[in-house]
């Protein structure tokens, strides 16, 4: 049996999931602070959305990546218009969105190499399953 029903703590993974979607919204939409130098803009874009991608893969039947990733992609772009009505310091580039859809890709790229099942190896390890 694949996808969420088989893991135990399912509820427990979308719910830190959902965090860490709001995570990001938070992040993305209150005043910028300046990063460290070593750090891009575009490289934490990347790394964010990669980051929400791998979560929701381990969680997610692989039939269902290319929803994630739709979903995802579409969340970014959402959160860029809301940059942009916010007027808070903020700009909505396409250059992000363009970010954004390359750390979705790695990272489900990764899931289909045969990482997807990373919560469901945690959880044997943890012996729920």
């Amino acid at each position: 049996m694949k996808g969420a029903n088989r893991l135990r703590l399912a509820p427990f993974w979308w719910a830190a999931g959902i965090a860490l979607a709001a995570i990001v919204v938070f992040e993305s939409l209150t005043p910028s602070v300046p990063m460290p130098a070593a750090i891009s803009d575009k490289l934490a874009h990347a790394a964010g959305y990669g980051a929400l991608s791998f979560w929701f893969a381990g969680i997610l039947e692989r039939r269902r990546y290319p929803v994630l990733a739709g979903l995802l992609l579409a969340f970014g772009v959402l959160v860029e218009l809301a940059q942009h009505a916010m007027g808070l310091g903020r700009t909505a580039e396409w250059q992000d969105v363009v970010a954004n859809f390359l750390g979705i890709a790695t990272a489900l790229a990764l899931a289909y190499a045969g990482l997807g099942a990373w919560m469901l190896q945690v959880e044997r390890r943890l012996g729920l399953s």
